[in-house]
């Protein structure tokens, strides 16, 4: 109900972990927001984590609506994200990242409209 303006919002911080550093790494504070361009799309406020550089793969767990059954799909032409699965400490890709040419593969031009 918050996405809409309903209700009342609570916002805390998803547990952020960065996957390409290691955890004795010295911390530093980040604020971190997401691809949606939002006041409300912030993932995490003052979250700590060891240095984190472009390229560096973080984990966003526990994330709800950041994943794909309940995320605005398609918001600002974004594809869905991958998922993946965590089992004893292993960890299992089980959805590909949808890409621009995943979206646009099941549209079609009318053919009145074809030049």
């Amino acid at each position: 109900m918050a996405a809409v303006g309903v209700g009342q919002f609570v916002k805390r911080n998803f547990p952020v972990y960065n996957l390409t550093r290691k955890d004795g790494d010295e911390k530093v504070d980040y604020d971190i927001a997401g691809p949606l361009c939002t006041p409300n799309d912030l993932i995490g406020q003052k979250v700590s984590l060891p240095e984190t550089h472009v390229g560096d793969l973080i984990a966003v767990a526990s994330s709800g609506a950041y994943g794909l059954t309940a995320s605005p799909s398609l918001f600002l032409s974004r594809g869905a994200p991958c998922e993946v699965l965590l089992h004893e400490s292993e960890a299992y890709l089980i959805r590909r990242r949808q890409e621009w040419k995943d979206i646009l593969c099941t549209q079609s031009i009318p053919e009145i409209l074809s030049l």
